[in-house]
């Protein structure tokens, strides 16, 4: 079987993402024709990207009592990108490329693990995982998330980094960023942690470094000026949505606590819940983090965010909130397991 699957690297390849692309073909377009899906923020997004196709400015008024511009809300530039779309596919366009995205992400996990350890077995296992991956599934189950669309372009910059191909990293690294204003704050960790990576060794240091400083500057320039001068308010929505709200003056356990409990006590089932997504996160293949700690670096930004906010909901295995790890931990695990001996 092994030898078979050598040999037919590619066929199994298109096989692999023909079917999952069918499988979930069937689950956000049918919970979309039976009216199930989302109105925020797949309708929302939906309304935007028309109006971008049609050359309006969107607001937001759909959801909040005010006509500030959608940018205002998350700076997401990357529907802009696929605004042309709409005019083809109407209602099903954020979907369709959504679903898209994720099958080229794991096009790119494929390629890039058969880069690093030359197997095609371990490429195309790799590739499955993070197509099976449970917050693939969460995510395009009813909504859409530019974030989703950004986290699939990892393994494709890695993989430019990887062959020397410095444009198609920076193009790489710019449709991520522009997918929302946080994306740089992750990014920060991802460049930091590459430079750890066995096959980057060979990646000039400067280039990283400044990809690292360039994604931090992005983040804090759109959070801090542009989108409160967008703002009616003033002020970043966002801005009072984690915990501690003084962090300046907290100590090093109350900054802690709230990665693993609820630390306000308002939602019983809080502990529960995060314990839940880090039992889950771990057998997902999380345990690979502990041995391939680059990888590890890069998430501890997605977990700080996903546990410090004051939202329950972002805690769990629910929505998009977990959708990095699919090209995460897939790369940790079996990167890792190819380097252990036969």
């Amino acid at each position: 079987m092994r030898r078979f699957i050598q040999s037919q690297t590619h066929l199994a390849g298109i096989v692999v993402l023909v079917l999952f692309g069918l499988l979930y073909l069937l689950i956000g377009p049918v919970n979309h024709l039976m009216f199930r899906t989302y109105a925020l923020d797949l309708g929302a997004y939906t309304h935007a990207s028309w109006c971008y196709g049609h050359g309006i400015l969107p607001d937001r008024s759909l959801f909040r009592a005010d006509t500030d511009p959608m940018l205002s809300d998350h700076f997401d530039l990357m529907l802009m990108l696929w605004s042309p779309l709409t005019w083809v596919f109407g209602e099903w366009t954020l979907l369709l490329v959504q679903i898209s995205a994720v099958l080229f992400g794991a096009l790119g996990v494929l390629r890039l693990t058969r880069s690093i350890t030359g197997d095609a077995v371990i490429s195309i296992l790799a590739m499955s995982a993070m197509l099976g991956f449970f917050g693939v599934f969460t995510a395009l189950s009813f909504d859409y998330h530019s974030n989703v669309v950004a986290a699939m372009f990892l393994p494709w910059w890695l993989l430019a980094h990887k062959q020397g191909h410095k444009t198609w990293s920076w193009v790489f690294l710019i449709l991520m960023l522009v997918a929302k204003e946080n994306m740089g704050i992750w990014l920060f960790a991802v460049c930091l942690a590459s430079l750890a990576l066995p096959f980057l060794r060979e990646v000039r240091v400067r280039t990283l470094l400044f990809q690292a400083a360039l994604s931090l500057m992005w983040s804090l320039v759109v959070i801090r000026l542009i989108m409160p001068w967008l703002d009616s308010s003033g002020e970043y929505h966002l801005a009072n949505a984690f915990l501690p709200k003084d962090p300046m003056s907290a100590g090093l356990l109350d900054l802690l606590m709230p990665l693993i409990h609820d630390v306000n006590g308002a939602h019983p089932l809080g502990d529960r819940i995060k314990l839940e997504w880090y039992l889950v996160i771990f057998v997902s293949g999380g345990w690979a983090l502990i041995r391939n700690w680059p990888y590890l670096v890069m998430s501890l930004p997605l977990i700080a965010q996903k546990m410090l906010h004051q939202d329950p909901a972002k805690w769990g295995l629910f929505d998009q909130y977990s959708v990095e790890f699919a090209v995460i931990l897939p790369l940790a695990a079996f990167t890792w397991i190819a380097r252990m001996p036969d």
